[in-house]
């Protein structure tokens, strides 16, 4: 495979690396060697355009965040999913995450300072999570167990509880 650059995003899941590479308008699967992982094999098989995602998650569905939505992938192939009730709507999202043991997908938008929380099921928006306070956010993880938000803003960690 020839790649046009860095990906844009990238992730493991069940010992596979899953590569998002929007300039290639492609995502690739790196099947676990003993070394490493071996080649990538392209992953989105029927077309789907990937060129304007900016962050992936996968849980057995991969979840592409673009500027202004969410699209599910089974199996290479696009999936019917829609965004429900986020107001104000999508602006600059940044990142995209989920768990295979997570009822929801948490997006990250930097400019509407929030993390954004909607149900895989049917998409509706469960929460969001906004503060003033926040000025740099970067990236982000989730410990559902313990019902918290960790948010890189700037150079500092906050924690935030989960109320959904």
């Amino acid at each position: 495979i020839k790649l046009n650059g860095a990906p844009t995003d990238a992730v493991l899941y069940r010992r596979r690396l899953y590569t998002l590479h929007s300039q290639d308008n492609q995502i690739y699967k790196y099947e676990p060697t003993r070394t490493g992982f071996a080649a990538g094999t392209p992953w989105v098989t029927d077309g789907t355009d990937v060129k304007d995602a900016r962050s992936l998650t996968v849980d057995g569905s991969a979840y592409l965040l673009t500027q202004d939505t969410v699209n599910e992938l089974r199996r290479g192939a696009r999936v019917d999913f829609t965004l429900k009730g986020i107001d104000p709507p999508l602006a600059a999202p940044a990142k995209i995450w989920t768990l295979d043991t997570s009822d929801y997908l948490y997006i990250l938008e930097t400019a509407g300072k929030r993390l954004i929380v909607v149900a895989k099921k049917d998409g509706a928006l469960k929460a969001q999570y906004v503060s003033p306070t926040f000025s740099d956010l970067r990236d982000f993880t989730i410990d559902e167990q313990k019902k918290t938000a960790y948010l890189l803003d700037g150079q500092a960690v906050v924690s935030i509880p989960l109320s959904h």
